[in-house]
């Protein structure tokens, strides 16, 4: 019989907006150690006060996004 192998691309999944639904969002995916990244303009929404299991936080202009 052939002999199966099974490759996992590394995934991260981006949130754009800090704000709540992104927040709820994070706790979620955390718990499937899943690698966060938040995306946000505004440095009161994208922190890692407001993020503490997200591995990176990116605040930068995000309107070119949209």
């Amino acid at each position: 019989m052939g002999k199966a192998e099974i490759f996992l691309l590394p995934v991260k999944l981006y949130l754009i907006g800090g704000e709540y639904i992104s927040r709820a969002v994070a706790e979620i995916v955390a718990l499937v150690d899943l690698p966060v990244v938040i995306m946000d303009d505004w440095p009161e929404f994208a922190n890692s006060e407001c993020f503490p299991h997200t591995r990176e936080i990116i605040y930068d202009d995000i309107l070119p996004l949209y």
